[in-house]
């Protein structure tokens, strides 16, 4: 049966979404049922919009959960469709954004919502270096079971046990998360973090405010253990006090449900037909002494890797962007390490294969960035399960994980 869902969910953003996948985004005044939010606008950033089954949760998320009104404001919502509970997520399209100030302004109550409901507001690193552990040298490690995904979380759910959370993961040590309450004394608050090298510090206010003059919590909560973690080896294990540096992070904003029944989805809300969360705003202001030229840089990394929807079904869209439009090579493995898809540069068109594998095009994202989208369509002879797609280009390399749901 969520097979099957997911199916349809695949078949509609394939099918009639099919011409909002590029560069579709609009300013003010996005409706919510327009495929047109697959890229959207907001506070001066392009963010994707999340279709699909998986996590967290998991559950289904739709694009129609998600649309900006007149004045610009980012809305969130949780409802239940023909008997299918759906969610709502947005992360920029920006990578790599380095030490600074991350800000949120919300315009909707986050003290009071359904026990199954879970606000979150975080960096997370789809990329992150290698583990090395025990396993050989670093390049032998950089599989989808040896890389730790590196978030930084301002999150609030009722309903484990606290009202809001502050968190930095990965991290070994009772400091980890740092959980609060609180009753809002009105709609509006602001909640930020800074990162900096070894420590995060985040704040809560009343109102919306740069400066946390009426402060949620009380106190607040510095995890500052003054270590930056070792990029080399990322070991958590020997090092729980560290506090990860920049690299491949994204902004995400999500409004979902957890699975408080253990059965592997995301469950109902249990006090009211739906949730719905105003976003005003998010302001990043980046930490100006820290220079890029030293030893952590916060240049945009050179090689980029989405993959949507995933899971998926019949077929997935596989985009790469780099800083060179020259050769590139797309490597598909198995759970076992074995390549069983290898697409050819894109530098000249590509046949229609079995399997359905193609090529679109090259196009320019940026100033100096490009991006190359394929469609991969495994053939019949694979089976369900984990994938990794490995891109190449001039050298470097990155990975993404893939779910193939037959």
């Amino acid at each position: 049966m969520r097979n099957a869902m997911f199916f349809a969910l695949a078949l509609m953003l394939v099918g009639m979404c099919e011409a909002g996948w590029g560069m579709a985004y609009g300013g003010s005044g996005i409706g919510r049922n327009s495929c047109e939010t697959v890229l959207i606008r907001f506070s001066g950033y392009d963010w994707w919009v999340k279709e699909g089954f998986y996590g967290p949760g998991p559950n289904h998320f739709a694009n129609s959960n998600v649309w900006l009104d007149g004045e610009n404001k980012l809305h969130l919502l949780i409802e239940r469709r023909d008997s299918t509970w759906y969610c709502a997520e947005v992360y920029s399209d920006r990578i790599g954004w380095g030490y600074g100030v991350y800000r949120f302004y919300l315009s909707s109550r986050v003290d009071n919502l359904d026990s199954a409901a879970v606000l979150g507001l975080f960096t997370y690193d789809y990329n992150p270096p290698c583990q090395t552990f025990d396993c050989g040298s670093t390049e032998d490690c950089c599989d989808l079971y040896h890389c730790h995904c590196r978030e930084i979380d301002i999150e609030f759910c009722a309903g484990w046990g606290n009202i809001g959370y502050f968190s930095v993961q990965p991290n070994r040590t009772s400091g980890e998360c740092y959980g609060f309450d609180f009753a809002l004394i009105g709609d509006s608050t602001t909640f930020q973090f800074e990162w900096l090298p070894g420590q995060v510090a985040f704040h809560g206010t009343h109102g919306h405010h740069s400066e946390m003059i009426c402060p949620i919590p009380a106190e607040p909560y510095l995890f500052a253990p003054g270590i930056v973690c070792d990029e080399e080896t990322l070991d958590f294990s020997t090092c729980p006090d560290c506090v990860f540096a920049p690299g491949n992070e994204r902004v995400h904003i999500n409004l979902w449900l957890w699975d408080i029944t253990g059965d592997g989805i995301g469950d109902s809300l249990t006090s009211c037909e739906f949730v719905e969360i105003v976003i005003d705003s998010f302001e990043f202001i980046p930490d100006e002494s820290l220079s890029v030229d030293g030893d952590i840089s916060q240049n945009p990394v050179s090689l980029d890797i989405i993959v949507n929807p995933n899971p998926f079904n019949s077929a997935v869209r596989i985009s790469v962007e780099t800083l060179h439009a020259t050769s590139l090579q797309i490597e598909i493995f198995d759970i076992a390490g074995r390549c069983v898809t290898q697409l050819p540069s894109p530098s000249v068109p590509l046949p229609k294969g079995e399997g359905g594998n193609s090529f679109s095009r090259w196009e320019k994202v940026s100033e100096g960035r490009m991006r190359a989208e394929f469609t991969w369509q495994p053939e019949k002879s694979l089976g369900s399960g984990v994938y990794l797609v490995r891109a190449r280009v001039d050298g470097e390399s990155v990975s993404n994980r893939i779910v193939y749901l037959k």
